[in-house]
């Protein structure tokens, strides 16, 4: 099967990626953040009914990777519930303040370039 998708397309284990990270946010409660919304359009804009598949795939990565019963709505493996309890660490980027901000750094303090406009600060000259 592994196989099949490596070859079969180089999108497809992209697809079933992407799909299994919207499955696990959704369940946790959060919002998609910016990068993954990018992924998500580049993967379904091409694609003959691509939205409809890329539900169709979360909806599977739930029951599958995290054995959500649609039925019922819960989880039914604890093991399953534990992970989910792990929220990813920085949760300005899902909903919070860099909500928006594509290029913000998740690791580092960004800090703004100045403007062309905004005299910088003049050195000292050292003698």
């Amino acid at each position: 099967m592994s196989v099949l998708e490596l070859v079969d397309s180089e999108f497809e284990i992209r697809f079933w990626y992407i799909a299994k990270v919207v499955a696990r946010l959704e369940l946790q409660g959060l919002p998609v953040d910016d990068l993954t919304k990018v992924n998500i359009k580049k993967l379904t804009q091409l694609r003959e009914d691509g939205e409809d598949k890329f539900r169709g795939a979360v909806e599977t990565a739930k029951e599958k990777f995290f054995h959500y019963d649609p039925v019922s709505g819960e989880i039914t493996n604890e093991e399953s519930k534990k992970n989910l309890e792990n929220l990813p660490h920085n949760l300005e980027y899902y909903g919070g303040a860099y909500t928006g901000q594509l290029t913000v750094s998740k690791k580092f303090n960004v800090i703004p370039r100045p403007n062309k406009t905004q005299p910088t600060e003049e050195k000292p000259e050292s003698s």
